[in-house]
């Protein structure tokens, strides 16, 4: 089974996984690499609206989040203003913080709040403050540019099953004007969360790119282990959908 997926079009790449799954009647794929290099000259990455649509639709069939509500836990794009300073953008987030915690899929964390307000003995780090400090004074060691989400002391629980963090580190590679990102996820599901997953990742390497003054250049996610969770039957209805409505489109 192909393991390594690449592409200047995040939602092409998305498709393309579970076109693999589908051939293989994969349940699950160990060590998946997700590229995705097609940014616009805003930083936004280049999508298909009609396979994005098909897949929001399907997920909402489905009773699951859409891909824009998984995008941003990663990356809370609609509180960022890039004419503003960065720290309005942190102040927003820290006053919803409360409430996005009543959620009871939020009950264990939240990505982005593990990036600011890291746990730490002497009190919370933002770690994305750090990094572009470090940056903007002239710091270029590499091992600096780096974001821890999984915490032992909150993480390392002997239960069977828990959900959050999935997303264990992210390092962001600035490389002259360009910046490359990477993210190592432990698990993810392959259609409630690849999706809006990648593309918050991107939207997160979009701000920092942003903030040091460079180009987003490419977006590389590994995955342990890239899990189907849903039934054959069902990928095939989506693969259907997306053949017969392409037809009428064409």
């Amino acid at each position: 089974m192909k393991l390594d997926f690449q592409g200047s079009n995040i939602s092409d790449v998305m498709l393309n996984i579970v076109k693999e799954f589908h051939l293989n009647s994969a349940t699950e794929a160990f060590g998946l690499s997700i590229e995705v290099k097609g940014f616009d000259s805003q930083g936004d990455v280049i999508e298909n609206n009609f396979i994005r649509n098909r897949f929001d639709n399907f997920l909402q069939h489905k009773s699951l989040q859409p891909i824009r509500t998984v995008a941003n836990t990663i990356f809370p794009e609609n509180l960022w203003n890039k004419r503003l300073e960065r720290k309005i953008l942190y102040n927003r987030y820290n006053l919803i913080i409360p409430k996005l915690l009543k959620c009871p899929k939020n009950r264990l964390g939240l990505y982005f709040n593990r990036m600011i307000n890291y746990p730490g003995g002497s009190g919370n780090i933002n770690q994305l403050e750090e990094i572009i400090s470090y940056y903007k004074s002239g710091t270029r060691r590499r091992s600096a540019f780096q974001i821890s989400i999984w915490s032992p002391e909150h993480d390392l629980k002997n239960v069977p099953q828990r959900g959050f963090p999935c997303l264990q580190h992210i390092v962001f590679a600035p490389n002259k004007s360009k910046l490359m990102s990477f993210a190592f996820y432990a698990s993810q599901y392959l259609f409630e969360r690849a999706y809006g997953n990648a593309l918050g990742i991107c939207n997160l390497s979009k701000f920092v790119a942003h903030e040091l003054g460079i180009e987003l250049n490419s977006v590389k996610i590994f995955v342990g282990i890239e899990k189907l969770n849903m039934p054959m039957k069902d990928v095939s209805q989506f693969l259907n959908l997306m053949k017969t409505e392409e037809s009428c489109e064409s």
